[in-house]
């Protein structure tokens, strides 16, 4: 079982989600770090 911390999983949700949908976007305070 693999093991993340919630940034981990946010971020990964994130990148799924932008490449599925276009329309998906990210905005905010340390967005990219």
């Amino acid at each position: 079982m693999a093991v993340k911390t919630l940034i981990e999983g946010v971020r990964d949700a994130l990148a799924e989600e932008m490449e599925r949908d276009e329309r998906v976007w990210v905005l905010g305070e340390d967005v990219g770090r």
